[in-house]
């Protein structure tokens, strides 16, 4: 498709994926930032646990208990350097489940977003309506979560493009789109 005189935009450039590069700056700034919070403090616990998991055991339980005359190994202390560790270990898991589901949500947007490009293009809109779509997505992914952007989006797109797309009457409820 080419606009007037000047550069012609192809397929390609209307559907190009963001580098893991992007995604993770998408992460780490805008709306998406806070879900960095959680995932710091779970990794924070899990390296103080590991790095303090016997001394706090030993101040709760001691290792050694005396009994009868002899030294006699404590089984709550081993117990509760167990529980630590494990603990430690389930917020890790915890923190990278958190990411990794946020990069799925920065996936799925584009996905979307994909996905009504592609058939912008395939039923021939003008580069104008083209224009506009790639600027809502990218507004409303700067100014909202993943998923809220989506929507967002798809909401604009509704009342904003002449054509008709399958694509945003799946994301839209008939009731709003009227």
């Amino acid at each position: 498709m080419t606009v007037g005189a000047g550069p012609s935009i192809t397929y390609n450039d209307l559907v190009v994926r963001p580098t893991l590069g992007e995604k993770l700056r998408l992460l780490t700034t805008g709306p998406s930032s806070r879900i960095l919070l959680p995932i710091c403090l779970l990794l924070v616990y899990a390296v103080l646990a590991v790095m303090f998991g016997d001394t706090i055991a030993s101040a709760v339980a001691p290792p050694y208990g005396f009994a009868a005359g002899t030294f006699v190994e404590q089984p709550l202390h081993a117990i509760l350097i167990r529980v630590i560790y494990i603990s430690a270990l389930v917020a890790v898991v915890y923190a990278l489940w958190l990411f990794w589901r946020q990069l799925g949500r920065i996936e799925s947007y584009f996905d979307f977003r994909t996905r009504v490009m592609r058939e912008l293009y395939l039923k021939g809109a003008d580069p104008e309506q083209l224009t506009l779509a790639d600027n809502i997505f990218r507004a409303s992914l700067e100014h909202l979560p993943p998923g809220q952007a989506r929507l967002e989006a798809a909401y604009q797109l509704s009342g904003r493009i002449s054509t008709r797309l399958a694509a945003i009457e799946v994301e839209v409820p008939p009731a709003v789109r009227q």
